[in-house]
């Protein structure tokens, strides 16, 4: 964990296809989601509608922290539009 961030975060985003296997997909997400608030966003949101119930609550975790946190005029425009995708998905 120390070193995530020295992982591309593009290469991990790969990883968490729903043809890997759980592990892996796992493995990738813990690892993301020391990258910070943008890339966690840009793997939770593809997430939420994911067949593994775990990944998809974590997902649904992050956008919330994010959610909560950030007051919506200091967002930047793509935490914006990756928040607004989630919430598209929750309907």
């Amino acid at each position: 964990m120390p070193s995530a961030r020295a992982l591309p975060a593009e290469w991990l985003l790969s990883r968490l296809d729903a043809g890997r296997p759980r592990w892996e997909r796992v493995s990738a997400w813990r690892l993301l989601d020391a990258h910070g608030d943008l890339v966690r966003l840009r793997a939770a949101v593809p997430l939420l509608g994911d067949a593994d119930v775990r990944l998809r609550a974590w997902a649904e975790h992050a956008v919330r922290r994010v959610a909560r946190r950030e007051p919506r005029a200091l967002r930047s425009p793509e935490i914006a539009a990756l928040l607004d995708r989630a919430e598209a998905v929750g309907r």
